[in-house]
């Protein structure tokens, strides 16, 4: 564990270059008038899933499977 006073600056810039991965490809996906459809299987995404993860680029059925579990705990995905 880092003392108090310690930032680890690596992990914060890997958070935020994810978090602006997403918006770049959220900003792609509207130009492209995809937005809201899985880029998987190319079904609409659920309008409470957007809303709640707006960065998000396939239905739950094709979330990757990291995302699968961190999701919502006691949910099972099939």
């Amino acid at each position: 564990m880092m003392p108090d006073d310690e930032v680890d600056y690596e992990a914060l810039m890997t958070g935020a270059e994810r978090v602006l991965d997403g918006v770049d490809g959220a900003l792609d996906r509207l130009a492209d008038h995809t937005y809201g459809t899985c880029e998987t299987c190319g079904t609409p995404i659920a309008e409470d899933r957007l809303a709640a993860t707006p960065l998000v680029a396939t239905c739950e059925r094709h979330l990757p499977l990291g995302e699968r579990q961190a999701s919502r705990p006691g949910e099972t995905v099939g």
